[in-house]
This record gives structure tokens, C-alpha cells and sequence, in this order.
């Protein structure tokens, strides 16, 4: 009986030994990284945007100032919806560089930033991320790449945004 309590106290040991001593293997799983908001798309020279993947058909640019912003507005002529209005702080073309989008709820965004605000025929959905990036010179334009759009209501439909502006 002793013989087969040591033995077994022996293998008992012998296994705690082993599987404390046994390499651990850890797998490393990477996510790829979340899709650029600024690139370039593929026309700049025109005005030209997808609402949800679906491309205007006449685009029309407006720009105006008023109460110390600029605005830009690119819609499609036909019915002159979807609208995209763009709203930069200051009275003047803005300069080139990237504007994060913020929104402010009708107030003047701060320096350095823009507002995007679409609209449909079923109305206004402002975006609150994202950047505009603004290439100004001889030809200005305003590109900006997967911007959603929403409404304060959770239960209006989301929008996503892509293409350029230009004026």
C-alpha cells in the first residue's frame, strides 16, 4: 500500500512538473485600421458626390457669406436636393488643409474647423466627424470620403457621404 501511495504522490509531482513547464502559446489577432475620412477621391475638378452610393446627376455650386462664415454648397440642379453645405469660420475662401468636422448646431464653427450639413427631401443631417480637406489656389475644392450624417433623432436614417465640391 505504501509502495502505491509513493508512486502515485510521485506522478502526481511528475504531471504538476510538466504542465507548469509547458510553453503557452498567445495569438496575436490585428484589426486592420478604420478607412480613411480624407482621401483623395478620384475627380477634383468638378463638383461631384455620392449619397449612400448614389451619385448626383446635375451638380450645381453656390458659395455666399453671411454672419462671418463661408459656405459652400454643392446640390444636385434637377431638384436641387441632396444639398451639401459646407461651413468654414471667417469671410474668405479658406485656406488649403484638412478641417475636422464638427457640428454646431447653427452656431459658427471655431478656427481650423468646418461644418457639413446634408439635406434631403426629408431633411437636415449634419455631420459630426470626419475632416473636409480644402485644396484652394487658382481652382478651389473640398473633398471629404465616408462622412455620416444624422439626425438628433434616433430613429431618422443615417447617411454616408463621399466626393468633392468645387468652386
Amino acid at each position: 500500500m505504501k509502495k502505491v501511495f509513493a508512486l502515485s504522490v510521485s506522478l502526481l509531482v511528475c504531471m504538476l512538473i510538466t504542465f507548469a513547464c509547458t510553453k503557452k502559446t498567445t495569438t496575436t489577432t490585428t484589426t486592420p485600421a478604420p478607412s480613411s475620412t480624407s482621401s483623395v477621391p478620384s475627380n477634383t475638378l468638378t463638383t461631384n458626390f455620392t449619397v449612400d452610393g448614389t451619385a448626383i446627376s446635375n451638380p450645381l455650386t453656390y458659395t455666399a457669406t453671411s454672419g462671418g462664415n463661408y459656405a459652400v454648397t454643392g446640390e444636385d440642379g434637377n431638384n436641387s436636393k441632396p444639398q451639401i453645405l459646407l461651413v468654414f469660420p471667417g469671410t474668405s475662401i479658406p485656406a488649403s488643409g484638412t478641417y475636422p468636422i464638427v457640428n454646431t448646431y447653427g452656431a459658427s464653427p471655431s478656427a481650423g474647423h468646418c461644418e457639413l450639413i446634408l439635406t434631403t427631401t426629408s431633411g437636415s443631417y449634419p455631420a459630426s466627424s470626419g475632416n473636409v480637406t480644402v485644396v484652394a489656389g487658382s481652382h478651389n475644392s473640398a473633398y471629404f470620403t465616408n462622412i455620416t450624417c444624422a439626425s438628433s433623432n434616433t430613429l431618422s436614417p443615417t447617411y454616408t457621404v463621399t466626393g468633392n465640391i468645387s468652386y
